[in-house]
């Protein structure tokens, strides 16, 4: 046994449905250092801050990339990402958009481009998407959420 500790940086990712039933993609501005990320499209997502509650994260980021308020509704499910020399935990989430769709308004500094798909047109064979969105888009077509409300915080300072 080692004394090496995981300490897995922490993603979180959403699913916005608008009016008309479609789910919000977005392309990122630039590639990941684990992915060519700026040629495909994905859910919006983000890294959740070192003590930061994963509700002010979430909150967070979709402010920063897209401008938007959102309200938690449900985890969808925890994935779990290799890469080289370190791993991520990711949560995804199904959340209301509160804010109006056509104040969207995406940060051109982070993302090239935004898109809606209906759940079909994006589980389609035909649609390329970053690495584990379509394993997100499952298991919201198949699974019943867990409510928000499960996910708890913990201050231990």
């Amino acid at each position: 046994m080692t004394n090496e500790t995981i300490n897995p940086s922490l993603a979180v990712g959403v699913i916005i449905k608008n009016k008309d039933n479609k789910i919000l993609f977005v392309q990122e501005g630039r590639d990941k250092y684990y992915e060519k990320a700026n040629a495909i499209f994905g859910l919006p997502s983000g890294k959740v801050d070192w003590t930061e509650k994963i509700e002010d994260g979430l909150r967070r980021e979709m402010r920063e990339e897209l401008n938007i308020e959102i309200k938690p509704l449900g985890l969808i499910g925890v994935y779990q990402y290799a890469r080289d020399n370190s791993q991520c935990l990711g949560l995804a989430f199904a959340v209301e958009l509160i804010t109006k769709e056509e104040d969207i308004t995406r940060n051109q500094e982070e993302l090239k481009a935004m898109h809606w798909l209906s759940l079909v047109e994006a589980l389609s064979p035909a649609t390329k998407l970053r690495v584990g969105s379509k394993e997100v888009l499952e298991d919201y077509r198949n699974n019943q959420l867990l409510p928000f409300s499960h996910v708890r915080f913990f201050d231990l300072r």
